[in-house]
């Protein structure tokens, strides 16, 4: 028997949850570079930290459990 799709509490599938995580962390560079071509660089600064601590996130996830999990 093979185990079905990793869960998270609530029942959303783990593989999707880091999908849209992917392409939030995506959407926040490209946010940051706006910003950064737009001036308001204090703004671009705190969009790129927190790309940074999800990317951070995201690896620790992909150590512990694969990119696929």
């Amino acid at each position: 028997m093979t185990a079905g799709p990793a869960e998270v509490p609530g029942g959303v599938n783990a593989h999707a949850a880091r999908a849209h995580l992917v392409d939030y962390v995506a959407s926040l560079r490209r946010d940051a570079e706006l910003l950064a071509r737009d001036g308001n660089t204090d703004l671009a600064a705190a969009h790129h930290r927190i790309a940074e601590d999800l990317s951070a996130l995201l690896r620790r996830w992909d150590i512990a459990h694969g990119p696929h999990s």
